[in-house]
């Protein structure tokens, strides 16, 4: 009976043990000494002098930077005729709304490409500044225009939306029919 009793005990024991060293709390380690204050000299007079690091002699040749450069865009008008009928209709809606902003007749405007793209989100690679964005991928299209050699991108979802753009980023991937 004995024997029964002792593995009771002892398991009793480590439960209680365990309770409280649940319920102790928590304390800070103390934080280290801090080191004493060095003593620096102060001058006299205030100076302008700003104490500088020599660069190293393999810094002294410095690698021109390239900036970035937009691919060249492919200036030959496309008919919009010539487009599959869902292309049409973003290049037809693009036109027009171009057409109105800037208060001419749609025969002035060059169709350059239309592109079915998936933007990275629902900013349409046009993000406007304090605007939030879902972060969904999103299907649409990139329809570049011109009008007196001046590009226009119209950035369009698959529901209609719309917008111009005068700082496009580029989509998240372009879809397999160009132009």
């Amino acid at each position: 009976m004995k024997t029964k009793i002792f593995p009771k005990i002892i398991l009793t024991t480590f439960l209680v043990a365990t309770i409280i060293a649940g319920c102790a709390t928590y304390q800070e380690p103390s934080p280290a000494s801090t080191p004493p204050p060095q003593e620096t000299e102060i001058p006299a007079s205030p100076t302008r002098e700003v104490a500088t690091r020599e660069v190293p002699e393999k810094f002294d040749q410095f690698t021109p930077v390239v900036p970035i450069i937009k691919e060249p865009i492919d200036m030959t008008p496309i008919s919009p005729a010539d487009l599959p009928v869902n292309f049409q209709d973003v290049a037809d809606q693009a036109m027009t709304e171009l057409a109105e902003e800037l208060s001419i007749q749609k025969d002035q405007i060059s169709l350059i490409s239309v592109q079915s793209v998936v933007w990275s989100d629902s900013s349409l690679g046009c993000p406007q500044p304090d605007m939030n964005y879902l972060m969904v991928l999103t299907e649409g299209y990139r329809v570049v225009l011109v009008v007196e050699d001046e590009p226009f991108y119209y950035h369009a979802n698959k529901r209609g939306y719309g917008i111009f753009c005068e700082n496009p980023n580029p989509p998240y991937s372009e879809g397999a029919v160009d132009r």
